[in-house]
């Protein structure tokens, strides 16, 4: 009797385990490559992380991975190329987030400030031409659908039983394994993104963007009141908070055809007046200048190569450097803001695209 209850013990016990042995290999691998960033471990087979949805991610990241920074980058897909730990002198956070929009900053930061138990010393904050339209829409959640999500009772472990992180971990796995991604942007496991574009014909593509461009037709730009607003809001909420505000570099050819009309000028002048009169000062890469002339910096319109992001940093944080250049990122404040529009216009008047 006694061999018999031994018997359907462990037949008992191996029948539960062979049932339970495919749960148990998807669990055990989502684990191990965590594509959803809920845990911190790093090894060779998760090094390359796919970043489909920012806001899920590195909410995921702030939440559930250890949380102390004294500075917050926070801004849109051009800010993810700026590397954290080029940020010498600070403990800083990339919150970087594809097309974040202006009324979403203020959440993810207040996030960020509650996650990290105090006030960030320095907010580095980019502003971009088009953060103003009027006329843009969600294409993602808002933050309060990220950031209750990912606070759910046993969210990180349950996210390890779904068929869908396991495909997302299968994905990472691949490219950690066979040598990377070879895509505009990918992430390791500490924040950093990295671009391995094959073959990328700046040239061909800037042609294409200028014979495609098109003329705005509206009599002015639908520029959103609230802008303003939303950026007093954000230095109202950290009175203890330095802000390093910037905008991004735009490859000239897209400056000019934009610049050069009128609906376009007026809104770029109304943006940076009401950033400058809001921080007191505003670090402007996108102007004409030794960076934006050179396609090769950029392997879209809109986006420049990690290597910028180093330059930019470079002067973000006031560190010299040999291959940084001088016009590389004017400081504009109120006393100079009105030579600065002039002077960019003045360039944009003299700039005649490559053909």
């Amino acid at each position: 009797m006694k061999a018999y209850k031994k018997w359907l013990i462990t037949t008992s016990i191996l029948l539960i385990l062979i049932v339970l042995s495919p749960y148990l290999a998807l669990i055990g691998f989502n684990f191990f490559v965590d594509p959803l960033w809920n845990f911190s471990h790093a090894h060779r087979y998760n090094q390359v992380q796919i970043g489909f949805d920012e806001r899920l991610l590195k909410t995921n990241m702030v939440t559930h991975q250890p949380f102390r920074y004294n500075a917050l980058i926070i801004g849109t897909s051009r800010t993810t190329y700026l590397n954290q730990d080029d940020f010498i002198g600070y403990k800083a956070f990339n919150y970087g987030l594809s097309s974040l929009l202006i009324d979403e900053y203020n959440d993810y930061i207040e996030y960020a400030k509650l996650q990290n138990g105090k006030d960030f010393d320095v907010i580095f904050l980019e502003t971009f031409f088009d953060i103003f339209y009027s006329l843009r829409r969600y294409d993602h959640q808002p933050p309060e659908h990220y950031i209750s999500l990912t606070n759910e009772p046993f969210y990180r472990w349950k996210s390890l039983f779904s068929e869908d992180t396991y495909e997302r971990a299968l994905t990472n796995y691949y490219y950690s394994a066979n040598g990377g991604y070879e895509g505009a942007r990918s992430y390791n496991r500490y924040n950093q993104t990295s671009t391995h574009l094959q073959d990328v014909d700046i040239q061909a593509i800037v042609s294409d963007f200028v014979k495609n461009h098109k003329k705005a037709t509206a009599p002015s730009y639908p520029y959103d009141d609230r802008y303003i607003d939303f950026l007093r809001e954000i230095k109202e909420n950290n009175p203890n908070t330095r802000f390093v505000v910037f905008t991004e570099p735009v490859i000239a050819p897209r400056i000019k055809l934009m610049l050069e009309q009128r609906v376009f000028w007026e809104a770029y002048e109304r943006w940076l007046r009401e950033t400058v009169s809001v921080f007191g000062e505003v670090i402007n890469f996108m102007d004409l200048n030794t960076v934006t002339f050179n396609y090769d910096n950029f392997f879209d319109p809109y986006h420049f190569y990690p290597s910028i992001g180093k330059l930019m940093v470079d002067r973000l944080i006031g560190r010299p450097s040999a291959p940084l250049p001088g016009d590389f990122g004017v400081i504009v404040t109120n006393e100079n803001i009105d030579k600065h529009l002039q002077d960019v216009r003045s360039q944009v008047a003299d700039y005649i695209i490559q053909k």
